[in-house]
């Protein structure tokens, strides 16, 4: 006995019984049998509420594999009791190629005015199925982008406020030493000529200061640039790549910006935990995301644990490490996965100069690679993406590290301080291993997170609300410079006891 598959959506499947193709319609299977089965997402492209599919090219395919006779006569017998049918209704219009040979669908049509599920309905009784498909009167994008939602960056002004303290996405509070403003002003003379496409200046000394190999090196318009890049050539519609729990916004994006499906790892008191990652792990999965220390929460996982997750791992899956704030990492159990790069073609390290370098506003990233996926990479991005100004100034960013170590010891100073002050004052706090610190504003208290965030705000202190990240009774704190560390404590022992 042959089956045969019409694909459709789940309305068709409500809608639509299964109807019997056997006798005289399917030649060599008279007991034969049409079931529906939701279509697959990649035939899905260009149809909007379509009920039922069936007649196209890649149905007559299913049916033939699975050994429904003549196809194609059954087809243009169903087109021909379609034509009759469908002309009976009003304000309808046919079309049909008028060579049968080559008739490879049942017929296209416009119903007008006419009730769609009642055409489809009376039509079904007669075994033949139709599909809607809207016209296409303008660019219809891809059906995996319609929920993706834009990245909301940090607050940066408050309304009827001069004096700002933005504490709310972990920038360095310094800024730029005066060698890199130095720098950056020298640049500016070189704007009208377009950047070097290569990077070979920052990669040079990206090579020296970290004594690693240049030709594994990219450079990126923010490293977010490049875990773009990394999902977009990974990563496709039947793919699974998996982050934690709470993990930093722009993975998940990158993911489904790729057609891929997220899949998250529960975390053990906001920590990644790699066994649970493993667990997860299937013949679809082809992209792990770990930040490490990680964003939003601060916490980090040991070298050990994850070098035993990339050896626990398939060859063939891409664990990708986001080492963002390795410079304010004060952990002996720590160490930077760079090291296992060059011996793997299944890694891959990013680093970014928006944090302890602070050059978030010029956009610079990097990433140590695999050659192969330097390769790739290479032929994915856009030209000119690190503009000629941030590939020197970050330059003269590497070579003051006088400046990266005065902004590590004032982190190492205040992050302590201010976590005991939140504790003190009834708050739960996120052991943290960056600049920020993720804490918790109690039940036991009588008011809730987003009045901290506003009662602060009111002060000129600016922090991160946490609802995009669904911790909505959470806020995370950068730790600024010593007037805004001041008067957030002074602040925080003015809420309500």
């Amino acid at each position: 006995m042959g089956t045969g598959v019409f694909y459709c959506n789940k309305k068709s499947s409500e809608l639509l019984e299964p109807l019997s193709v056997g006798g005289e319609s399917a030649d060599s299977n008279k007991d034969g049998k049409l079931e529906y089965k939701e279509m697959p997402e990649k035939f899905q492209a260009g149809f909007r509420n379509y009920v039922g599919l069936a007649g196209m090219e890649s149905s007559i395919t299913y049916l033939q594999n699975l050994g429904l006779g003549n196809i194609r006569k059954h087809i243009i017998k169903l087109s021909n009791l379609f034509i009759d049918e469908i002309g009976k209704m009003s304000e309808s219009t046919i079309y049909v190629p008028e060579d049968e040979s080559v008739r490879t669908s049942i017929v296209s049509f416009d119903i007008g005015k006419n009730n769609h599920e009642r055409v489809v309905l009376e039509l079904a009784k007669k075994g033949i199925i139709i599909a809607k498909r809207e016209i296409m009167d303008k660019p219809i994008p891809n059906n995996f982008l319609n929920d993706l939602e834009p990245y909301k960056g940090g607050a940066r002004s408050v309304n009827g406020i001069e004096k700002i303290f933005k504490l709310s996405s972990n920038e360095n509070p310094f800024g730029p030493s005066d060698s890199v403003v130095n720098a950056y002003n020298d640049a500016l003379k070189d704007i009208t000529i377009y950047p070097d496409p290569t990077n070979k200046l920052l990669v040079s000394k990206l090579s020296e200061f970290y004594s690693i190999n240049p030709n594994n090196i990219i450079c990126g318009c923010g490293s977010d640039e490049i875990l773009h890049l990394l999902a977009r050539a990974y990563l496709s519609g039947n793919d699974e790549a998996i982050v934690s729990e709470n993990s930093f916004a722009v993975y998940p994006l990158a993911i489904k910006a790729s057609g891929a499906r997220i899949v998250r790892a529960k975390e053990l008191n906001f920590q990644t935990q790699t066994e649970a990652i493993l667990g997860l792990v299937n013949n679809s999965t082809k992209m792990i995301f770990i930040a490490n220390p990680n964003n939003p929460t601060g916490t980090m996982v040991s070298y050990e644990d994850l070098k035993d997750l990339h050896k626990k791992l398939p060859s063939n899956i891409l664990l990708i490490i986001d080492e963002a704030y390795i410079e304010y990492v004060n952990d002996n159990n720590y160490s930077s996965f760079i090291s296992l790069v060059e011996n793997n073609n299944n890694i891959v390290v990013t680093r970014t100069f928006s944090k302890a370098y602070g050059l978030a506003g010029l956009r610079v990233g990097w990433a140590y690679c695999p050659s192969e996926v330097i390769n790739v990479l290479g032929r994915l991005r856009i030209p000119f993406s690190v503009n000629s100004t941030a590939q020197k100034v970050a330059v003269a960013a590497i070579d003051d590290q006088k400046h990266i170590l005065k902004s590590i010891e004032h982190n190492n100073l205040w992050l302590p301080k201010i976590t005991k002050e939140l504790e003190n004052n009834g708050f739960h706090t996120i052991p943290s291993s960056c600049n920020f610190v993720l804490f918790e504003v109690s039940e036991k208290l009588s008011f809730g997170a987003d009045y901290v965030f506003n009662f602060l705000c009111s002060k000129g202190l600016i922090l991160r609300q946490m609802h995009e990240y669904n911790l909505p009774n959470f806020l995370r704190l950068t730790i600024g410079n010593d007037e805004a560390n001041t008067l957030l404590i002074e602040s925080l022992r003015e809420l309500p006891k």
